[in-house]
């Protein structure tokens, strides 16, 4: 049961779950816990974290460390591209850059960047990609 884990903090939750799912497998064989089961127990603790809502990056990490933050900038340069307010923004008081990548953000928007599929492109495409839209902006 998701409330029989050693601590309810809701980075280990998770961990924790699939730790004990684990054990309880090898210790009574493989056909005690199915599948289905172990789905049902990771989506019932998942019920118990907060829902994530984007990526925070506050400003003094920025200035504290430039050429990490550009660095990122230059892997995410496709999703920069549409501009302020489509993928990123400020926040009100104008202390983080905030990424629209959390879980009540949409995966995809019309003004970019278009997706890539897994079976068409290779990382280098990905990373050629990256690269020339960085040079871009």
């Amino acid at each position: 049961c998701v409330r029989d884990t050693s601590n309810r903090k809701s980075d280990t939750l998770i961990p924790n779950l699939l730790i004990r799912l684990e054990a309880r497998e090898i210790l009574y064989g493989s056909t005690s816990v199915t599948v289905h089961e172990s789905d049902t127990r990771v989506k019932q603790a998942a019920k118990f974290l907060k829902q994530f809502s984007g990526t925070e990056i506050p400003l003094k990490y920025i200035r504290e460390r430039p050429y990490s933050w550009q660095a990122h900038l230059e892997r995410i340069a496709p999703f920069l591209t549409p501009g302020k307010g489509q993928w990123w923004d400020i926040n009100q008081s104008e202390s983080d850059i905030i990424f629209h990548d959390g879980d009540i953000h949409p995966n995809y928007i019309e003004k970019g960047p278009s997706p890539l599929h897994f079976r068409d492109s290779t990382l280098q495409d990905v990373v050629t990609r990256a690269r020339g839209e960085w040079l871009q902006l």
